[in-house]
């Protein structure tokens, strides 16, 4: 998804910047120069000042067209795959091993996505069972370079993996998903081993409270990801749509 919000956002600043440089729309000195004259100007003048500011449109709206398309079909394509995160999350509801007594008292930002409360005796015994080492992901075909190499496979856990080892251990299958999310930030499905290790000896000091803040961190990170993905395609589109009643209305 980020990588999605990057190409949008680099592709916005060329289409702001470096094409309105050369194709920029009349400005207002201009339309009010025109205005001013067209009383003057024979109506042959008039009509040829206002094609020309209706071009200026034109070729505004194929260069927004031409570069603004493909990331707008991006970003599109990424919001089926944000709503079918939620419902997984949403489905974790009510699932697996849940050992009861008192929830954790979240703030409206760390809970949310949550379907229910997490009980502390969930959250406290994921942490206690989360082993240091995962099991190791392989290779299908270990000449493929396209996909890392082993050893560098094997610096990262993937959230499959992770979620799983802790089912294994009779864990909460929510709190094993929201876990996850608290050690990657919200940023992507794959965790450095460096990275989840030092959380992890942290967690065991401080639990529930790096555990809410953490979670809290990523939960923000993705709200203002999707929001941000929408206002970006609501932009291009925007910039694509004015340019074309202008220049062809």
């Amino acid at each position: 998804m980020f990588l999605q919000l990057f190409l949008i956002i680099a592709i916005f600043s060329l289409m702001s910047c470096g094409v309105e440089s050369f194709f920029l729309p009349p400005s207002l000195d201009t339309i009010s120069t025109y205005s001013s004259m067209s009383a003057d100007l024979p109506p042959l003048l008039l009509s040829a000042a206002t094609a020309e500011a209706s071009s200026e449109y034109q070729i505004q709206f194929f260069v927004y067209l031409a570069f603004g398309s493909g990331p707008l079909l991006t970003g599109l394509s990424s919001l089926p795959q944000i709503r079918d995160d939620y419902a997984a999350i949403q489905s974790l509801a009510g699932k697996g091993t849940r050992r009861g007594g008192p929830l954790m008292d979240l703030n409206p930002l760390e809970k949310a996505f949550l379907p229910e409360g997490l009980c502390i005796a969930d959250v406290q015994h994921a942490i206690d069972v989360c082993p240091k080492q995962f099991p190791a992901r392989t290779l299908a075909n270990p000449a493929a370079t396209c996909a890392g190499s082993v050893e560098e496979l094997q610096k990262y856990v993937s959230e499959e993996v992770f979620v799983k080892t802790l089912l294994a251990k009779k864990c909460n299958p929510l709190v094993a998903d929201r876990l996850f999310q608290a050690f990657s930030g919200g940023t992507s499905h794959y965790v450095p081993v460096s990275t989840l290790n030092r959380r992890l000896e942290d967690y065991r000091k401080s639990p529930l409270e790096l555990f809410a803040k953490d979670l809290g961190r990523a939960n923000g990170v993705r709200i203002l990801g999707f929001v941000t993905l929408v206002a970006l395609i609501g932009v291009v589109v925007d910039l694509i749509a004015v340019s074309a009643m202008k220049g062809f209305l």
